[in-house]
Order: C-alpha cells, then structure tokens, then sequence
C-alpha cells in the first residue's frame, strides 16, 4: 500500500537523522498496514519489515550509550516476527544464496544473542556467513562482521569452545589487516 509506502520512507528519513525511537513509531505504523495486506514476495514490505528489526536493535545501542530507553520485549518480540517475515519474503523472492538473506539472519542472530539465546545466534550467524562468502563481489565488511559476532555468541555458549572463537577473531582481523582498514572503530573493538 501507498500509504505503508510513505510511513516506512518517514521512518528512513527520521533513521538518517539519527531520531531512532520517531523511526520506529513510523515503521510500527507501516507494519501494521502492511501485515493486514501481505503478499509473500512483496519486496517493499520485506524491506520495512527488515528496517524495524534493525531500529529496534539500533535503539537497544543508543540505550546501551545512555541515549535513550531501552526496546521493550513487545519491540523485541516484533522485530523478530518482522525479521522472520522478510528473511521468508526474501528467500522466496530472491533464493537463499541472496544478500538480503545474509543481512536478514545477521539481525536476528544479534537479537538472539543479545537476549540469550546463544545457541540460535550461533546458528544464524554461520548461516550468513556462508551466505556471504560465497556471494559475488567483494563482501568483505559482512563477512568480517559475521566473524566477530558468531565468536560473541560462540564465548557466550554454555560450553564455549574457545578455539573456535580465536579462529573467528583471528580470521575477522587478517581480513581488516589485508584490505589495509585497521584505522576503523570496528578494528579497535575486535583488538579489545
């Protein structure tokens, strides 16, 4: 629908102004238009509903920097609906081998991670990984980023296996040191 259309442009535009909670207030009302009139390979809607999974994790970050109220579980509870629905819009319309995949179960391993359930964050992460090793041109950046999130949630298992989350770092930094990018935040995070 047009209007979802609009709301979910609004909600884009609050994004790239930094006003996180007015973003997702827009994409909430996108959403709710759009969930009563689905069709399972509307791109649109699986963007929207890809944008207010990322706010809602986007405004547990400002809320971690003091920035702002943390999501509540009903954010939380709607971003991984939301996310589920795109990954599904996603694979049907575009395979699941798609960068739009990748991103998709990207955010839902950190939304599992960051409320504890290591396991399918583990699980996801490695998902996208091999989605983005294997996809065409240079995905250098989601690849390293993968990296460092599926040794985060391999720490935090019950019985971490510690090699393998040295092995996850150990390969995120040669890939930083070999394109030359060790200036980054990203970097200096993984080296701490």
């Amino acid at each position: 629908s047009s209007i979802a259309e609009s709301f979910h442009l609004i909600s884009k535009c609050h994004e790239g102004q930094n006003q996180i909670e007015e973003a997702l207030g827009y994409s909430k009302k996108a959403q709710k238009i759009l969930s009563g009139h689905l069709v399972d390979t509307d791109i649109m809607a699986a963007d929207a509903f890809f944008s207010l999974g990322r706010l809602v994790l986007l405004l547990e970050d400002s809320s971690r920097r003091c920035l702002g109220e943390a999501p509540n579980d009903d954010d939380i509870a709607l971003a991984l609906t939301n996310l589920a629905l795109a990954r599904d819009i996603y694979l049907r319309s575009f395979g699941e081998e798609a960068l739009e995949v990748g991103d998709t179960l990207s955010l839902l391993g950190s939304i599992y991670h960051k409320y504890g359930e290591f396991s399918k964050a583990v699980g996801v992460f490695k998902k996208a990984l091999a989605i983005f090793k294997t996809a065409p041109l240079d995905q250098s950046e989601r690849i390293r980023g993968s990296l460092v999130k599926l040794g985060a949630a391999t720490a935090d298992l019950p019985e971490a296996d510690f090699d393998k989350v040295l092995e996850c770092y150990g390969l995120a930094q040669d890939m930083y040191e070999e394109k030359e990018e060790c200036k980054s935040v990203e970097y200096a995070d993984l080296i701490f």
